[in-house]
């Protein structure tokens, strides 16, 4: 059913309350960076201006709606608009905003690509995953209904984004893991990942993007498959013009290859994702960096 929505700019639906009767939406108007976001009933009625910002989140009772701003603070405000306040200055954009099902704890994840947690009173602002070198990129948690489970993503620009589980259970008896759980690898780029309801399943966008490798014939300016159009990026020739090495994308495989792209040998192994490589002066190596921006050199001919 067609929800009508009479605010300005474009809308987006940033959070649904847990009874399902209220959206929350964030407004973006033309040459405006930030949203306002707003409380909107589902089956009619006059909706609610709560502030201004960029993500925001109800609470699992939906009388209080977090929400950051592009200075760097996180706000609380209840779901008629009134009563904002202040919970904290984080020094960053705070985004994907989730509440713990006990409505105790906020989670997001900030400009630098991590997870952090505060309590909804402003108290105990502190990083997750401290020490965790699983990925560069950490960002849009969920927590299932019983709150046993906490989701996130990982990924980024050079690595295909995975659905990870912290592992919330707690008891006398039961000592939770320290590191997340890895719940799928790629080659697909998994987005918008939220549990179901009932907490057993994962509803989560799939991609699996692929490139098509051309070279441009300055004669003609045209484009021609190269390489037979493989998916790949990163290329690079030898000094003697017979070998190219690329990188395949988005699997993120270095690969060495005679010119015409037979013979292809592997260079490398997940989970690194090699970036630019080059061609030793002899041809005998070849230099390239990872994600982390650290330096290796394999040879040509495979090997560690």
């Amino acid at each position: 059913v067609q929800i009508p929505v009479a605010l300005p700019g474009r809308n987006n639906v940033l959070d649904v309350s847990r009874d399902g009767s209220r959206l929350l939406i964030g407004s973006v108007e033309a040459g405006h960076f930030h949203a306002s976001f707003w409380n909107v009933p589902v089956l009619g009625g006059s909706a609610r201006r709560l502030g201004t910002g960029l993500s925001a989140a109800f609470s699992p009772d939906g009388n209080s709606v977090a929400y950051s701003t592009e200075e760097g603070d996180i706000y609380r405000v209840q779901s008629d608009g009134t009563g904002a306040r202040k919970l904290a200055a984080v020094g960053c954009c705070a985004c994907s905003l989730s509440w713990s099902p006990d409505g105790e704890s906020i989670r997001f994840s900030n400009s630098q690509n991590k997870l952090w947690e505060i309590s909804s009173d402003g108290t105990g602002l502190h990083q997750l995953l401290l020490g965790w070198r699983g990925s560069f990129r950490q960002c849009c948690g969920h927590w299932t209904s019983d709150g046993r489970f906490y989701l996130f993503q990982t990924g980024g620009s050079y690595r295909p984004e995975d659905i990870w589980a912290l592992d919330e259970r707690r008891g006398p008896f039961r000592k939770p893991p320290t590191e997340p759980i890895q719940l799928t690898t790629g080659p697909f780029r998994w987005t918008s990942a939220i549990p179901s309801k009932d907490g057993k399943k994962i509803l989560a966008n799939g991609m699996a993007p692929r490139v098509e490798l051309v070279r441009l014939d300055q004669q003609t300016r045209q484009t021609q498959p190269f390489l037979g159009g493989i998916s790949a990026e990163f290329v690079a020739f030898s000094k003697d013009g017979r070998y190219v090495a690329y990188v395949s994308y988005p699997e993120g495989i270095l690969w060495r290859a005679n010119r015409d792209g037979s013979s292809p040998v592997q260079l490398s192994e997940l989970p690194m994702y090699p970036l630019n490589p080059h061609w030793s002066p002899d041809g005998t190596s070849i230099l390239f960096s990872d994600r982390y921006l650290t330096s290796y050199i394999v040879s040509a001919e495979g090997g560690s």
